[in-house]
């Protein structure tokens, strides 16, 4: 059976579950006197691997099928994810031989052809927003060939533009890039500039993009801090025109034609000015936001 491959899947798994060591002595020890049927460790490998191989595919399927494919949106795809979990349950009744055909996979050929060059890109919460974007612009009744054969490849066509676009990621409009990493967490950011410049920048330019990705949702709040410091500085009656330290930053961050690479450059300069020369903590924001929202009461 281990020769022909003609093993089940099922007994393979439970026979993978033991060491070479003890599989190859006692599957030799049964057939020592036929010729050419010892087990070597050659021949099991080869087995871990194919069994391997058969279990990724379901693995990236059922994922592919749960997080790219919703019920909701795309008519059949029920079928395609009960044809696959009925599929993992037979692994009692299918050889190796079989689970390695084309013809065993059936409808979910065109699936494993797409994946075998995209799968990585599951892990990119900025793919999965560019496909739901697509997906969502399509105005045809979604099946799920039209998702495999026309979406994905439209996403995929998309995000390398992206990555593309990020090999001068400083002339980037501030507006796009703040659309782009719109709603992606904090912790997801490096994970994903990882994806986007595996092979284009250098570790510290990595880092100034993180940064400046990472400053894309302090813009707001930070327009909030100054225009309230504004505030203050008009209730104290302080001389302040658009020279003013506090009126230049607030022009920079609201100029509706910043890019990120000035977006950077910006925010270190911010944190250089009022955090380590003026010693602006959160209180004391927290006293001039105070103060601002309380300028009818403030009198001298």
């Amino acid at each position: 059976m281990i020769h022909k491959n003609s093993i089940t899947m099922g007994l393979l798994q439970e026979m993978l579950e033991y060491s070479n060591y003890i599989l190859k002595n006692y599957i030799n020890s049964a057939v020592k006197n036929i010729k050419n049927l010892n087990i070597t460790d050659e021949i099991l490998e080869t087995l871990h691997v194919n069994y391997k191989d058969c279990d990724l595919t379901f693995t990236h399927l059922d994922e592919i099928y749960t997080i790219f494919c919703s019920f909701s949106l795309i008519r059949d795809v029920k079928s395609y994810y009960d044809d696959l979990q009925i599929r993992r349950n037979d692994i009692n009744t299918v050889t190796l031989e079989e689970s390695d055909s084309q013809d065993y996979w059936s409808i979910h050929t065109a699936t494993i052809a797409i994946m075998k060059s995209s799968y990585y890109l599951i892990r990119s919460q900025i793919f999965k927003n560019i496909f739901q974007k697509i997906l969502k612009m399509d105005e045809q009744e979604l099946v799920l060939e039209i998702v495999i054969k026309e979406i994905i490849p439209k996403t995929i066509e998309q995000y390398n533009l992206v990555c593309k676009s990020y090999e001068t990621w400083e002339d980037l409009d501030f507006s796009d890039a703040n659309e782009l990493w719109q709603g992606i967490d904090q912790n997801q950011i490096h994970d994903e500039i990882k994806f986007i410049a595996s092979n284009i920048m250098k570790a510290n330019e990595k880092q100034r993009l993180t940064n400046a990705v990472n400053h894309l949702s302090d813009v707001s709040s930070w327009i909030e801090r100054l225009n309230k410091l504004r505030d203050v500085i008009k209730i104290l009656e302080i001389p302040c025109n658009s020279t003013h330290w506090v009126m230049k930053y607030l022009n920079h961050l609201e100029n509706k034609k910043l890019k990120l690479g000035q977006l950077h450059k910006i925010f270190e300069d911010l944190n250089n000015h009022c955090v380590k020369k003026l010693k602006l903590t959160d209180d004391c924001w927290s006293i001039i936001k105070k103060i601002a929202s309380a300028k009818d009461f403030v009198v001298f």
